[in-house]
């Protein structure tokens, strides 16, 4: 009887281990969020993706904010009420949304500085909500975190925005800009206790 030299399998640790190596690494790894802005750190060089209040008062500049890259936004402010101001209308969310926006703010002299505005309405002009400022003459970030109550109509904007002055110009420069979804606002289980315990 003649035995047939059938080559040995051994199976491959390398691509196996590889394997392995990816799945631990995916479930460690948590993908950074979202940034729904258009243009947050004007590596376009231009002001593409926002609206000026007043384009004479508003321009890209360099340098940006140490890791922002090469450009910043920087505003300067009229009178008061300030037409030094950029806005954004963020598409695609929802309310009960959880959002962030985070932006760094410098200021270019002694009176200036900058806000960033996360604001819900008809428009930008008459919308409300949450802001941060910050007058330091070092990079500063800045964050501005809030759960949305759209109504009917509303949309959500985006506002950076030198401060108001009667006085002197105030200039300040911006970098960084995102705003990211945390998440929805968290449901708390219904439970036999629970129910219990409300309606007694």
């Amino acid at each position: 009887m003649t035995l047939m030299n059938y080559p040995l399998y051994r199976p491959r640790a390398v691509p196996l281990l590889l394997f392995s190596a990816l799945l631990l690494g995916d479930a460690a790894v948590t993908p950074a969020p979202l940034n729904r802005l258009v243009n947050g750190s004007f590596e376009s060089g231009s002001l593409a993706g926002w609206e000026p209040g007043n384009p004479e008062l508003a321009s890209v500049v360099s340098p940006g904010a140490p890791g922002g890259g090469d450009w910043a936004l920087q505003l300067q402010a009229d009178w008061a009420p300030t037409l030094g101001f950029i806005t954004q209308k963020i598409e695609g969310l929802q309310d009960g949304d959880i959002v962030e926006l985070r932006a760094d703010v410098k200021a270019m002299n002694q009176e200036g500085g900058g806000a960033i505005s996360l604001l819900v309405g008809n428009s930008p002009w008459s919308a409300r909500g949450k802001l941060a400022a910050s007058s330091s003459e070092t990079w500063t970030t800045l964050s501005v975190v809030d759960t949305l109550d759209l109504g009917p109509g509303d949309s959500v904007w985006v506002k950076l925005s030198s401060f108001h002055t009667e006085i002197s110009p105030r200039v300040g420069r911006f970098d960084s800009a995102s705003l990211s979804v945390l998440g929805p606002v968290p449901v708390a289980p219904v439970t036999w206790s629970g129910l219990k315990a409300r309606y007694q």
